[in-house]
């Protein structure tokens, strides 16, 4: 009866270990893989044992930079002790040995091709892994930039090359810059010999909130009086106003939403928050006014305060001569006079 082994080839190997009782004679390889034509030949199997004389090295191929890689060095089909070549892209070699399992493991430090070398006998192995930069992640401020916007973006170390499409930016440490000129999404690249980082910006549309009251255009700092119609106007970055969307106020214990371009009146003194909460299109803007006046309980005081004076004034002019005359008496002494 013939016997079929099955042979799995790996980097260009294949092993195979015939029965003890296998008879001599002729053995037909075949070899089949995707997209090749099957393969045929011819090996002439002798009586006795044969010499065996191969080493292989199983390994990953690729890594990348800060990974540990554990390699298995195997001889005449067995994990054996020895010593294996490491050799990194630098050109620096390091000699290491396998433990008694065949496996030894060492951490890859330089980015490009390391070379695994092996020899024992007459029989040698090589294999290569494909080391490349460690991924990191970058981080960016503010969240939601505008184009008027300087965006800072944060890296790992000083050291690093940072672009935006292309465009190499200014790097301060460990701090790179980008001034955008107009609203798009913007692809930053940051690396450096051993770490390597990508990133989406996407740059909105600035916005303007302007405010103003019956006398026009409130300048910065913005003030205004407790009562008085204040309308909070939006525009984009090129100036065109923009209709349709709400603003939030908020201060003074109170929370509530306006509509952009209409009129609204504080009845409370304090600072108040109007904020755009923008959206995919327009980045958040915000702008804080400080509303003056007197609140409503106090008025009644000042107006009761004000009603006492009225009173005294026109009391005192009604009897003006008297008081006068009690003065006149006061200074002569008339009033103070002893009784003899």
């Amino acid at each position: 009866k013939r016997q079929v082994y099955q042979v799995v080839i790996t980097d260009g190997i294949g092993l195979v270990k015939l029965n003890e009782s296998e008879p001599a004679g002729v053995a037909i390889l075949r070899i089949v893989g995707e997209d090749i034509s099957p393969i045929y030949k011819t090996i002439n199997i002798t009586e006795g044992s044969v010499t065996q004389n191969y080493i292989t090295i199983s390994a990953p191929t690729k890594k990348q930079v800060g990974e540990k890689v554990t390699a298995t060095v195997v001889y005449n089909g067995n994990p054996v002790s020895t010593s294996i070549e490491v050799i990194k892209p630098s050109g620096e070699t390091m000699i290491l040995y396998t433990d008694s399992s065949g496996k030894v493991s060492f951490t890859v430090d330089e980015v490009g091709k390391w070379t695994l070398h092996v020899k024992k006998g007459s029989a040698e192995a090589i294999a290569s892994i494909d080391v490349s930069r460690k991924t990191i992640t970058l981080d960016y401020y503010p969240e939601e930039p505008s184009v008027i916007d300087r965006i800072t973006i944060y890296l790992p170390a000083d050291d690093f090359s940072v672009f935006a499409d292309g465009e190499e930016l200014h790097v301060s440490g460990n701090k790179a810059y980008f001034n955008p000129n107009e609203a798009d999404d913007y692809t930053i690249v940051a690396y450096n010999s051993t770490a390597e980082g990508k990133l989406t910006i996407h740059v909105k549309n600035a916005v303007t909130i302007k405010a103003k009251d019956m006398k026009g255009y409130l300048t910065y700092p913005y003030t205004a009086s407790k009562m008085e119609n204040i309308i909070f106007e939006l525009y984009d970055y090129n100036g065109n106003p923009l209709h349709g969307y709400t603003l939030d106020v908020s201060g003074e214990g109170m929370n509530y939403r306006i509509n952009a371009w209409s009129a609204v009146k504080f009845d409370k003194a304090g600072t108040y928050m109007v904020s755009f909460s923008g959206n995919d299109e327009y980045a958040p803007a915000s702008i804080s006014i400080t509303v003056e006046g007197r609140e409503a309980g106090a008025s009644w005081w000042w107006a009761v305060g004000a009603v006492v004076v009225i009173i005294v004034a026109v009391t005192g002019y009604k009897y003006r001569d008297k008081v006068v005359g009690l003065f006149k008496r006061e200074f002569s002494g008339e009033i103070y006079k002893d009784k003899e």
